[in-house]
């Protein structure tokens, strides 16, 4: 189990059409306005912050909880398919933690 939690710093996924935003991603009245197809997680926004681990895909948006099915890798990312990369821009900042860890 690890726990993600946004810090800082914001992401878009097509800079010359939509603004900055943080790791929650848009509201959904912009989000309709993005092509679709180019989601990973569809029923979550655009531009929110996804966790992968193996070839499962969790929702982080500013904070989650994740509970992954078996050991591997953790990555994060945007909410935008690969093929769709090339218009984003910006980073976040996120701190990484074992719930077992904290006090």
């Amino acid at each position: 189990m690890v726990r993600i939690h946004y810090v800082s710093g914001r992401w878009t996924v097509d800079y010359r059409e939509f603004p900055y935003v943080s790791s929650a991603g848009y509201a959904w009245r912009v989000d309709r306005r993005i092509h679709q197809g180019c989601k990973i997680l569809s029923r979550h926004p655009h531009g929110s912050m996804i966790a992968r681990i193996n070839n499962d895909h969790y929702r982080v948006g500013s904070r989650a909880l994740v509970e992954a099915r078996q050991a591997g890798f953790l990555q994060l990312r945007v909410n935008d398919a690969d093929g769709c990369l090339r218009d984003n821009d910006g980073a976040v900042r996120v701190k990484i933690s074992s719930p077992t860890a904290e006090p």
